[in-house]
């Protein structure tokens, strides 16, 4: 016989309940606030009839709770301690603690049902909620209305010092807290510890370190505050608590997976912390930084160092798992975003937003919208290695290089004219159109994306601009098209340069690109920062990649899935960067195709004295400016220091500049683009996308 069969008979005896005619108002006030609304909240959902009505107990109606369930009375009027409710939401007897899923009720929620059972479980509901009144009771703003009234979402207070009755032992207004509750649980505070404890002590919590010998046997008690003060200004102090901070933010220098390849420049991150601690940066400014110090208005300048200090603290969003190269990338960036989001809610507000990822939380004031709010804002950023030098540094410096560019190009122009003279006219090669349907196409002279770097933050440049060699014998290195090019002054010049973001239809993707040092053009499939099998680069390695030409990676693979096209130098690379080394790039035309023919050449060609002129007068054409390039690799210009001697003082000179140019200081970070608002994956699937969510904070807050 199960436990309540045989009393099913005293059912309608014991659990009479007021009905709705004899409550009172206070009654009805204490149900209505207090009662009604923990039951639609954390009962409905398994003992109501709209629900799963486990144990055949229902809790939605008055009638519901009388008839009881298969183990008896849950509710004896007047009589809380009988009741199997009190019992279950007590959590006194593991098999029937409830909620069943949720976080326990506070003292306060089951003091109030105590209250109620004790008198007489007055409830108005004649008849279980209808569909739509279910609806509107268990919705998650009054969820979240009711859970934002729990203490940790309340404005902070600053209630009164207490009196207590030893105010010897601590005037300190904290110490009077404590106090008070060692008075109210008779309990006395032991007894002051020696020098040497307190010595070892404050070194310990202070610098992480043992204090010396000679401290020991030196300090006295009325040197604490001097001693303090001592250890705060050590560089060991901000290594220590620096730790504190890392272990928060879960810093790592390496991404895990299969090769665990290096987090670029993360130490960086490590030594900006030191440095914040040992300067005693304010929590709030730290906060602002590792959320946002990229983009602070007012940013903290190292001068000494020549950074901006702010922006190195978004290095730890860079702090996460990366699997090599993953079939289903945007699981993989579900996953790494997740973790981004759970380590930024958890060391800097205390929640586990990432619980809801695939429901509204169990316990706190967190929507699964607000999940994909946050979600939003973070996949709006792509993976990347920033510059934190202090802009427009060497503003002096590169002025002077341009001038100096400018003379050359009226110097090697003079040397140019004589041996074009005597330079046959080679026919122009036209620009065929592509046989195959183009998808998509971009022209890098006219389209503008989105940039970060010196080498990019030009722009599109006219048709005529050229690079001077760094070393050797050459004065020339380059004559390039109008397009995006980093070299324009410098190697050392990073550059990365992204398109919008857009949904991949398969085809052949053509890139019209030159390059070298390892820099790479690339699709970057739902932000996966790595190359492998499956997600392809080309990458430009040694001069005989220099010149401009079509290269082509196959997308069909990632039909249906968001990608965006990214030209990287290589030292900026989010994963397999080449730290600190000269490269650059240039890319003047992409587009996707369908079908295995690609695009035709371009337009090069025509007569070598009129390019010339119309270079040193800076109206060449595209045509004009790849024909120049093309007669200076292959030898038939002069570019040499010995044939043009009036430009060897001019290289020089701007050989001296250009060795003065700070390389980039560079961390890990993330590069906003264009931002875009995510939708909802149901139960946390990505395979099953639901509505748009604007990107915003947290509805609690």
């Amino acid at each position: 016989m199960k436990r309540g069969n045989h009393i099913i008979w005293l059912l309608p005896l014991l659990c009479g309940g007021a009905g709705a005619a004899d409550i009172t108002a206070t009654q009805r006030e204490l149900f209505e606030s207090r009662i009604r609304p923990v039951l639609a909240q954390e009962c409905y959902e398994c003992h109501s009839v709209a629900g799963k009505k486990k144990g055949g107990l229902l809790l939605d109606s008055r009638p519901g709770w009388q008839q009881g369930g298969e183990t008896g009375a849950a509710i004896v009027p007047g009589k809380p301690s009988q009741s199997l409710l009190m019992t279950a939401i007590r959590r006194t007897q593991e098999d029937i603690a409830m909620p069943k899923n949720g976080a326990p009720l506070s003292k306060a929620v089951v003091a109030d049902f105590e209250r109620w059972i004790a008198d007489g479980a007055p409830d108005p509901r004649d008849t279980p909620p209808t569909k739509d009144e279910l609806a509107k009771a268990t919705d998650w703003n009054a969820i979240r209305e009711s859970r934002k009234a729990w203490w940790c979402f309340q404005p902070v207070k600053n209630p009164a010092v207490p009196t207590v009755k030893d105010t010897a032992w601590s005037s300190h207004p904290v110490d009077r807290f404590l106090e008070q509750r060692w008075e109210h649980d008779s309990l006395t505070p032991s007894g002051d510890a020696d020098a040497a404890t307190v010595l070892r002590r404050l070194s310990y919590v202070l610098t992480g370190l043992p204090p010396s010998v000679e401290e020991v046997t030196t300090f006295r008690l009325d040197q604490i505050e001097e001693t303090v003060d001592r250890m705060l200004s050590t560089p060991r102090y901000g290594e220590k608590w620096a730790r504190h901070w890392m272990d928060w933010v879960r810093y790592a220098e390496s991404y895990g997976s299969e090769g665990d390849p290096a987090i670029p420049y993360a130490w960086r991150y490590r030594d900006y912390l030191i440095r914040a601690f040992n300067q005693d940066v304010h929590y709030p400014q730290m906060l602002r930084e590792a959320i946002a110090g990229d983009l602070l208005a007012n940013p903290r300048i190292n001068q000494e160092l020549g950074i901006n200090e702010s922006a190195v603290g978004i290095a730890q969003l860079r702090m996460v798992l990366h699997g090599f190269s993953p079939t289903d990338s945007l699981d993989e960036m579900v996953n790494f975003t997740d973790n981004q989001i759970d380590t930024v809610s958890k060391a800097f507000q205390a929640l586990t937003v990432s619980c809801a990822r695939c429901h509204n939380h169990k316990f706190d004031a967190i929507s699964q919208a607000d999940f994909y709010a946050m979600y939003g804002i973070f996949t709006s950023t792509h993976p990347a290695v920033i510059d934190v030098n202090l802009p427009n540094a060497d503003a002096a410096l590169r002025s002077e290089m341009q001038g100096l560019k400018e003379q050359l190009r009226k110097v090697v122009g003079a040397s140019w004219s004589a041996a074009a003279k005597a330079l046959p006219a080679r026919p122009v090669r036209g620009d065929d159109a592509p046989k195959a349907t183009v998808l998509k196409r971009w022209d890098l002279r006219t389209e503008e994306w989105f940039g970060s770097g010196q080498g990019v933050q030009q722009g599109a440049t006219k048709a005529g601009e050229f690079s001077v060699a760094n070393d050797g014998d050459s004065v020339l290195s380059a004559v390039h098209p109008s397009g995006v090019f980093t070299d324009l002054l410098s190697t050392k010049d990073r550059g990365v340069l992204m398109s919008p973001r857009f949904k991949c239809e398969g085809g052949t993707l053509w890139l019209r690109a030159t390059g070298a040092g390892g820099a790479r053009v690339r699709y970057i499939v739902q932000n996966y920062p790595r190359t492998g099998t499956i997600h392809k680069a080309k990458e430009f390695k040694d001069a005989q990649d220099v010149g401009l030409g079509w290269h082509k990676l196959e997308l069909d693979y990632w039909k249906g899935d968001e990608i965006f096209i990214q030209c990287t130098t290589s030292a900026d690379m989010p994963v397999e960067t080449k730290l600190d080394e000269r490269s650059w790039f240039g890319i003047t035309d992409v587009m996707i195709t369908q079908g295995v023919e690609g695009p035709g050449g371009q337009s090069v060609g025509g007569d070598p004295a009129a390019a010339v002129s119309a270079w040193i007068a800076g109206t060449a054409s595209d045509a004009q400016a790849e024909l120049l390039d093309q007669l200076l690799r292959e030898g038939k210009l002069p570019n040499t220091l010995a044939t043009i001697q009036a430009a060897a003082p001019l290289v020089q000179r701007y050989r001296e500049l250009e060795g003065k140019l700070a390389m980039p200081t560079r961390v890990p970070g993330v590069l906003e683009a264009d931002a875009k608002d995510a939708v909802i994956f149901a139960q946390g699937d990505h395979k099953r996308p639901g509505e748009v969510v604007p990107r915003r904070f947290l509805e609690a807050f």
